[in-house]
This record gives structure tokens, sequence and C-alpha cells, in this order.
């Protein structure tokens, strides 16, 4: 590994479309410190002019010329915030973050313990962050540190206190100037970015890097649930940190005929739990792009997990985290449910849009997540990466989605500018333009295939036909009347539709009409269609079951909402119309031929969603959905329902359970790109909804909450 430490700095413009904002072509690199060492707390120095440009920017302007009302006019510029890593955090703010003082947040009011044996500072007293005063919490003093908890959280320091409170902390700069060991207050340095004129009137100046954040957590969080080796917060120091403390006194270090014991604590996995983990992920498929190949990332001789990056414990903590939930921990709820909100809180919390109420509720869980932890973990668990996920939810409420705030598309340019051979850098030229392309490509999967010709069947050719046009917008108006033709004709009869009935009934109705799409509808498509093994849709890349039988990947999940008829009791003969999720898998994708237009339609196997035995069933404890892919609903009748539009079809993929043959579990799929959004957009992202995680938040103002 290179000990060579080069400092790239980068300034972003936010005036320009959200998904051009931190793309490469649109990112200035403005200054490139060079090593073999870093500045350090002398990045002033080298950041003192393009601090001279932004007063210049900020008071004077630049007379800047517009294409498209061929005038000139003054612009002015502002520097919004900063972002960076957790080290630069400390030489760029002046704030500290590690020792005493880790916390750049806290500040003063930081909770931070010594630990004899482990060297380091615990920062707990995370209890005090809860905003119910009269939390259950506060009141327990065995599971915590043996007190009742009454203050209030920390309040964030403004600008202009933060400048005030940094007046005797100038330095001397320059690299013979050592700077004293002792650090006996928060602040080592005013930051030179206070030479801005509206620096200290800015609420928040440094952003909490979510990405290295939710790395660091998930690395310190999953390296103790399997015990690994190099990553594990729980060994034979932070037990004798323990009984310094006196705490958890279950857990201190048994010696037995000078054989030192240490017993396992609740939150590491036991070895069957571990096998079956690393079993699970080994076997798993996920979507193209979704991640990499988690089977290289697997050691199933001693089961652990290798050679993780910051993505991968993106998708580990959010979208695999169900994994762990459903095999482990069974027998201490409350832990399997404050890893499940903070797996949620850290979707939520990374979504595109954010609402302002859900990160509030979350706030309250994550805090609730972390206290349960102090009753679970040992105290070195809680670096100060841990600690910081308190502070994230108000950094999102203020300042919006963390795409624009987090180092991911930085570090993606720094590869790209390390990795990319000169030659062909030479070649590339930058657009120099805002391109917003009108729609994202759908179609076959690449875009020059084919296809294959593919006959339907009598069956499948009704299917399909009756599919297509009772899904289509004229349709609604020609069922209406049509129900009211059959009661008119036969009292008896309920008026509800008969599949081929009604296709006779309503060509007789379109025979003396013009040709409009409507009734080439329902005279119906050629039985020569065309076959694609891969097609991209609805914002999804689709590849057929048999295409991807070799692959590694996993992209023939398919799941659509559908309105149902079914009995409430054996009992009941009344049909009752409710909606309905179904899962399956894709068979076919056909290419319809209605010849002025085509079609796009998916044939696919649905699970048995009605059969809660032998079809599918949600967990009680995890509510995982899960579905037994030995026999699907029927598909021999003309009046089955095997295919569906392409345009209906969202994609999810499944995890076989190791622990239950035939079975397997869903887990959701994020969307690469849609027409409403644009194409550059990132494409590992996930929903969620605060609703999941109970709320006991009260309803005060914005300010209030994150004031006090």
């Amino acid at each position: 590994m290179s000990v060579h430490s080069t400092w790239p700095v980068m300034l972003t413009c936010y005036n320009l479309p959200p998904s051009e904002c931190t793309s490469k072509d649109f990112t200035m690199l403005t200054l490139l410190i060079p090593g073999p060492l870093g500045p350090n707390h002398n990045i002033d120095v080298y950041l003192q002019p393009l601090i001279d440009e932004l007063i210049d920017l900020w008071t004077l302007g630049v007379v800047t010329y517009d294409v498209h009302t061929k005038t000139s006019f003054t612009m002015k510029a502002m520097l919004l915030w900063c972002i960076h890593d957790f080290l630069a955090y400390a030489h760029v703010s002046g704030v500290r973050t590690s020792g005493r003082f880790g916390c750049p947040v806290c500040g003063e009011n930081t909770e931070a313990i010594r630990l004899k044996w482990g060297t380091k500072y615990a920062y707990m007293g995370h209890r005090r962050f809860l905003r119910d005063k009269s939390h259950p919490y506060r009141r327990k003093t065995s599971e915590f540190k043996g007190s009742v908890e009454t203050r209030g959280a920390p309040r964030r320091l403004s600008g202009v206190e933060l400048f005030n409170k940094t007046t005797t902390a100038d330095k001397e700069f320059g690299k013979l100037v050592k700077w004293p060991a002792v650090r006996e207050s928060p602040w080592s340095k005013r930051s030179i970015l206070f030479c801005l004129p509206y620096w200290k009137f800015l609420q928040i100046r440094h952003n909490v890097d979510v990405m290295h954040v939710e790395k660091n957590f998930s690395e310190n969080l999953f390296g103790t649930f399997m015990s690994h080796k190099d990553k594990n917060k729980d060994g034979h120091l932070a037990r004798k940190d323990l009984k310094l403390l006196n705490l958890k006194h279950s857990l201190w270090l048994k010696e037995d005929n000078g054989k030192v014991e240490m017993p396992r604590a609740p939150c590491c996995m036991s070895k069957a739990e571990k096998e079956v983990i690393c079993k699970t992920l080994s076997t798993i498929k996920v979507p193209i792009g979704y991640s990499g190949n988690w089977k290289k990332k697997v050691c199933l001789k001693e089961f652990q997990l290798k050679g993780l990056k910051s993505h991968d414990y993106h998708i580990l903590m959010q979208g695999l985290m169900p994994i762990f939930i459903m095999h482990c921990f069974k027998d201490h709820n409350p832990l399997r449910e404050a890893v499940r909100h903070l797996s949620l809180f850290f979707k939520v919390l990374t979504s595109k849009v954010i609402d302002r109420v859900e990160i509030l509720i979350m706030h309250e869980r994550v805090v609730e997540s972390i206290c349960v932890f102090e009753m679970y973990f040992p105290p070195a668990f809680f670096v100060s990466m841990t600690h910081v996920v308190v502070h994230l939810a108000e950094e999102a409420h203020q300042l919006g989605p963390v795409q624009f705030r987090w180092m991911y598309p930085y570090e993606g340019m720094m590869r790209y500018y390390k990795i990319l051979p000169a030659v062909r850098r030479k070649s590339l030229k930058c657009r120099g333009k805002i391109s917003m392309p009108s729609d994202v490509y759908e179609g076959p999967y690449p875009a020059n295939s084919q296809g294959k010709p593919h006959f339907l069947t009598t069956v499948e050719y009704e299917q399909v036909r009756l599919w297509i046009l009772r899904h289509s917008d004229e349709n609604t108006e020609w069922e209406e009347k049509y129900k009211i033709y059959v009661c008119n004709c036969n009292q008896t009869r309920t008026g509800r539709i008969q599949p081929t009935e009604y296709i006779e009934w309503l060509q007789k109705q379109l025979d003396s009409t013009l040709m409009t799409d409507f009734r080439r509808l329902a005279i119906g498509p050629t039985f020569t269609t065309v076959s694609y093994n891969s097609y991209f849709d609805n914002g999804y890349l689709f590849y057929t079951a048999d295409a991807e039988k070799n692959l590694t990947t996993q992209n023939s999940g398919v799941t659509m909402e559908a309105c149902t008829s079914f009995r409430a009791s054996s009992r009941d003969t009344n049909l009752v119309d409710n909606d309905t999720t179904y899962y399956g898998v894709l068979q076919r994708i056909l290419e319809l031929d209605y010849g002025v237009f085509s079609e796009i339609v998916f044939y696919c196997d649905w699970v048995r969603v009605e059969d809660k035995i032998h079809g599918s069933y949600v967990d009680a404890d995890t509510k995982l959905r899960f579905f037994n892919f030995r026999s699907f609903m029927r598909s021999s009748k003309e009046v089955d329902e095997p295919f569906i539009h392409a345009s209906q079809a969202r994609q999810v993929f499944y995890c076989r359970d190791v622990t239950s043959e035939h079975w397997n579990f869903v887990l959701e799929s994020p969307i690469r790109s849609n027409p409403n959004k644009n194409a550059l957009e990132d494409p590992f992202f996930f929903t969620a909804n605060a609703n999941e995680a109970p709320s006991i938040l009260t309803t005060v103002g914005d300010d209030e909450y994150w004031n006090g």
C-alpha cells in the first residue's frame, strides 16, 4: 500500500441540474496539494489563494456573459459547505475529531471515557439524546453506567459562537512548527474559512460524511457480530475495561485453573449462525449493478467476510441486513429491533427524496438503537464514528439529501484520475454543456439485439390478447356496457365478465367502426412474436430465467400489484376485490405485433401467494415474505393470467433460505434509472418509510426540536 498522500481540493457548482452537480465534467479541481505527507493543519496555507478568490466572488463578483439573453451580468458566488472525510474535517475546520473532544458537533460537551486497556476513548452517554424526558431508558441504571440520565442533548454551536470561542486558538503554520500535544480544548485553530465574510453566519459549515460513517460503523458492527480477528470490538482487552468500569458483570473474563475464558456476548454470533450467514451470502445472486459478487467476499473456511469496500458495506447495511435479522439474535429481540431500525435509518437518510417528518422520526429511532447497543456492546465499540450517527439526521433535516454532501462522487473521480491511462485521457473531451436527455432508453438489451421468432400457442394467444385488451384505457367503458348487456339478456346472471364471451361481443360491436388501435387490440396480435433474452424497461434491466442460468447475477425476479377477487372464507360465496402484490419469475420477454404498433409483455411463473402453507407466508418476527418455487399458479387455461405488460413489472430478487429447503425470501431491487429522472443519477437508491418504525415523536417545531 502506498504511503504517498496527495490532497485534491474540488469545487462543486450546485446551480446545475441535480444529476450534473457532482459529475466530473462540472467539478473544478482547484488545488492539488502534493505529498509525500499530508498538509495536516497547514492546509490553510494552501487554501489562502482559493479563499482570496472566493472573497472576491462574494464581494465584487465577476462579469459573466449570458449566451441565452446575449447580455453580461455580474455573477457572485458563495461557499455553501465543505465535504470531506473525518480526518480532513479536523484539519479544515479546526475542530478536533479524536481524543477527549472527539465529536465535532458536541464540542465541549462531548462525553468520552478513556479506556485503559483499549488505549482509546469511548463516546457513550447517548441516553441524553432521547427527546422524551420520561423515556424508560433514562431510568435504567444496571444496563448503563449505574445512574439515571436527566440531561438533554448538547446543542450545536452557531458559527458566530464558534468564531468567538476560537479567538485564542490561532496557531503558527509551517512544517518546522511543532504543535503542542496537549488537547485541553475541542478547537485546535480558527479555520481560514472564517475569512469569508458570510462563513460564521452559516448554521452547518462542515458535513459529516455519510459514506465514511456508514462504512466505518458497518465495519465495526459486522466485525463484532462475526468476531472478526481484525475488526472485532469485543476482545480480551475490551472485557478488562468492562471490569474496570464495573459494567456487564456477566461478560467479565473468568479464570479457571489458570486458563482465561471469555463468555460469549449476546452481540456475537455463534459458529452456527455465522455458517448460515456465510452460506447464504455465498449463494445469493443480486441484480446487475447492485453490488459485486458476494461469493468472492465470503470465506467459508473461517465463516468470515473479507475484502469489503465502502459500497459493499452500504449494500450490506441497507439491502442485505434482513439476512442477519432473520438468522441471528433470536433470543434478544431488542437487539434485533435496534439493528433493523439502524438499517431503516440509513435507507431513509440516503433516499433521493427526504421527508422532514420522517427524518425526525428516524432520529428518535436511531438514538434508541444506539442506547440499546450500549446495553449489549462493550465501550470499545463506541468510537467517534459510532457516536456521530446520532447527528446525521439533523444535518439531513437542514441541508437536504446526502447525495450532494457525501464522498462517493469524489472518491470515484479520484479513482478515475489515478487509473485512467494518460493516452486515453488525452483523447477525452469535456462536454462543456448541460446534457439533459429527455428520456431514458427502454428496449432490448443490448440496444442492437434483434431477438428470435417465437410462435404463440392457442392458449397463450387468448391469454395475452385478453390481458392487453383489458388493461387498455378504452376498455373500461366497454366492460361497463357489456355488464349491462349481460344483465338485460339474462336476469339470473350477476353481470360478471366471461372473457371469451366478452371478446366475441366486443368484436361484433366494433365490426362497423373505423380501424382504431383499440379495435386492433380486440382483434389480437399475430401468432408470430419476437422473443428477447433481456429487456430494459421501467427503470430495470430484466433477464429471462433461462438467459441467466450461467450468470452470477439475478434479474428475473418480478413483482406487480393487481386487484384480485377472492372469498373471505370457505363458507362465503361472495367475491371481494382487494389489492394484492404478486411475485414471480420471468420466463419469456415477447414483442407482440399488432400491425401498426407493438406491445412488450412478460410471461412469468407466478407464486401462489394465496396459498399460505405451500406457496407464500410472511415471517412474524422479521416481516420477510417467503416463497416456495416448487409449484406456481396455473397457466394452462385461457382464463389464466401468466402475462403482464412490461410497464407493470417491478424487479425484485430472491435469496435462498439455507435453513429451509425450497423456500426463498424476497429483497427489493433498486431502480437503476427512471424516465422521470436523469440517467446519470446514482443507481444505488433505496426507498424506505419511517412508519415501519413505531414513533413516539411529539409534535414540536423544527428549531425547538434540534435546539431543545
